[in-house]
């Protein structure tokens, strides 16, 4: 099969750790490319740990240009921009992609795609999931806009060129009994990490310095903080924390704290709380010994709803959506996704 070429885009830490257990998993024996956004946390550093897990692996400078502006939609910006970010692709000019695989909704991944498609003949594409927002109708909403758009010219337009949202044929999920609506396609169950440990395992550890980590996840209860507070979203979950201490006690609580919050407000306030802020928590979990004896509470952090996603952990999670103090749109949505995980694992996850 290494005459059939495949190639990943991903911009976000957590679409790493999921790309490349569907590359150890489904892709094994496929010739492989990944392209990291340079956006990405030590985009250049990954990438460098990355070689040998794909056979090449790009970092391209997604910053230069607004992706997401409407006229990057268009093949004649897309080809005429992106090839500049490219050059260091072992997609050479003559080359046919088999499959392309992405995650998330951003303008970028759209333009990688309409480049395979359009210069590299690649007619397979397929999404895979980026955590909560993946499962709720974020996804519905913007994926129904490309493939039922009103606009006549604009329909006219996909016809030729169509949006990589409104073409995929497959999309890999954790679990599909989560997901909140219909994707339109092949639904693929990824394999949790736990099943795939011996293989999975090392390459985070590798990739993101997981023994290197300071932190030591001793304690009974770990809270998780958002990173609504960095987007002037307010939630009430310092007020959550502190009723969680006359529970538990101050000493027994961790505070894991939001890598995009610049202000560590819990600290502040004397608790315990994470230093290594670069070190994916999926990546450090699988290696924490006891994880089924610990509390994992927090008001709505994706994070603790992957922690039960991709590693199918049994410790106890704790969601208080109830203390939500938001009416924010993108907070009620991952709340749903929260709601249905509480009833689908009773036994496990608890909403509060």
């Amino acid at each position: 099969m290494r005459d059939k070429k495949i190639v990943f885009h991903c911009c976000t830490v957590y679409q790493l750790i999921v790309a490349i257990q569907i590359k150890c998993v489904f892709y094994s024996s496929y010739w492989s490319e990944l392209i990291i956004s340079k956006s990405t946390p030590n985009s250049n550093i990954i990438a460098k740990r990355l070689c040998g897990v794909f056979d090449s692996v790009v970092v391209a400078d997604n910053e230069t240009l607004d992706w997401n502006a409407p006229k990057m939609i268009s093949w004649y910006y897309i080809k005429k921009q992106l090839p500049k970010l490219l050059e260091s692709s072992n997609i050479k000019e003559n080359d046919v992609v088999d499959e392309y695989l992405f995650a998330g909704l951003g303008g970028f991944s759209n333009a990688i795609g309409q480049w395979l498609m359009h210069e590299h003949g690649c007619k397979n594409i397929a999404m895979f999931e980026e955590g909560a927002s993946s499962y709720s109708r974020i996804y519905e909403h913007a994926i129904c806009m490309r493939r039922k758009n009103p606009s006549i010219i604009k329909n006219l337009y996909y016809k030729c060129f169509p949006h990589v949202l409104s073409v995929f044929k497959k999309f890999y999920f954790f679990d599909p009994n989560l997901c909140l609506w219909d994707t339109q396609s092949k639904v693929i169950e990824i394999p949790s990490l736990l099943e795939t440990k011996s293989i999975i395992n090392p390459i985070l550890n590798k990739v993101f310095s997981v023994k290197e980590c300071r932190d030591s996840y001793d304690r009974d209860v770990i809270f998780f903080e958002e990173s609504y507070y960095n987007d002037g979203i307010l939630t009430g979950d310092v007020e959550l924390v502190e009723n969680l201490a006359k529970i538990y006690g101050k000493d027994n609580i961790i505070v894991k704290v939001h890598p995009r919050n610049k202000e560590n407000r819990f600290k502040k306030l004397g608790y315990t709380t994470n230093v290594d802020l670069t070190i994916p928590w999926e990546a450090i979990a699988l290696n924490i010994e006891g994880m089924e004896n610990k509390t994992l509470v927090t008001m709505t952090s994706t994070a603790l709803i992957s922690t039960y996603l991709c590693i199918k952990s049994n410790a106890k999670l704790i969601f208080y959506t109830s203390k939500l103090n938001s009416q924010n749109q993108r907070v009620l949505y991952t709340a749903e996704v929260i709601k249905k995980l509480a009833s689908l694992y009773p036994n496990i996850i608890e909403e509060i």
